[in-house]
């Protein structure tokens, strides 16, 4: 916004910068979240259960140099980036080896328990 929309919060800027803020039942909820998260370990699970995963994506995706170009990621968020092939649309055959290459990865990680 400009500074004339802006102006009549200039005395209170949390009049509605936010729109929950504050809120009793947002903030309990928040703060509940946050004791699960550190009572439960879940950020050190995380990181355990997505090393294992990145682990087993880089071994398959290293049968498919032609069609991966990295598999990164911290904790399990992690991400597969494909080549990128000129003109190819869906029908290609390179989008069937990409889908070949996802249905492998679901038949092997099957297999792997984390």
């Amino acid at each position: 916004g400009t500074e004339k929309v802006f102006s009549p919060m200039f005395d209170n800027p949390l009049l509605h910068s936010s729109t929950l803020g504050g809120n009793p039942l947002a903030c309990a909820a928040g703060i509940a979240a946050l004791k699960v998260l550190r009572e439960e370990g879940l950020a050190e699970r995380a990181a355990e259960l997505g090393e294992k995963f990145l682990l087993v994506l880089k071994q398959i995706a290293s049968n498919y140099p032609e069609i991966v170009r990295d598999v990164r990621g911290k904790g399990l968020l992690i991400g597969v980036e494909f080549h990128q092939r000129k003109g190819c649309f869906s029908g290609c055959s390179w989008h069937g080896s990409a889908k070949s290459f996802g249905r492998i990865h679901s038949k092997q990680s099957q297999s792997h328990s984390l």
